[in-house]
């Protein structure tokens, strides 16, 4: 995993995965405010979120969560997983957003509010304008780069808000670990 700043209370990391299963000792605090999005750019990765019931992510899609079910075992049934998360923390992230956008605004709790109002993350299928963002995304190769790719992809920024029905879902597929 590598992670980057991208200004206070944002970064992204990149996950590059080669295992069967994995613990997460992940656990946020109860004054934080949070909102992650992750995209799975090739293989699988799966995790139990309620007693039995697993939450999973595979290639073009992307989840947004409040990582509340984040903590456990996680498993990667193709052995490898290949990804991207944004993550904010959005007490501090929600402030410098007006400043790094230069005006252009995202509600970030509004995003939250919409996506992440029950235990189960959000999952969103095939969506082509996703795809298009985490592109560019995936080939930046520094801070600078992003900032400036970023700035050019403003206008699909908006897609997190018009996600039609169809395309997106509550993950609750059930899958038994092995």
């Amino acid at each position: 995993m590598t992670a980057h700043k991208i200004f206070d209370g944002a970064f992204v990391m990149y996950s590059d995965m080669h295992l069967k299963e994995c613990t997460s000792y992940f656990q946020s605090s109860t004054d934080s405010s949070l909102l992650y999005i992750d995209h799975c750019r090739e293989g699988r990765i799966e995790s139990e979120i309620d007693n039995h019931a697993y939450s999973y992510l595979q290639e073009n899609e992307m989840r947004v969560d409040d990582r509340r079910s984040h903590s456990g075992r996680f498993y990667f049934p193709l052995c490898h997983y290949h990804g991207m998360t944004l993550g904010f923390d959005l007490d501090i992230a929600v402030p410098a957003l007006k400043d790094f956008f230069g005006g252009f605004s995202v509600d970030l709790y509004e995003l939250q509010k919409k996506y992440c109002n029950d235990k189960k993350p959000f999952v969103i299928h095939n969506e082509p304008g996703i795809e298009h963002i985490f592109s560019e995304l995936y080939t930046a190769h520094s801070v600078q780069m992003y900032r400036r790719m970023t700035s050019r992809s403003t206008p699909y920024h908006s897609i997190w808000l018009r996600i039609s029905g169809e395309t997106a879902s509550r993950s609750s597929r059930m899958v038994m670990p092995w």
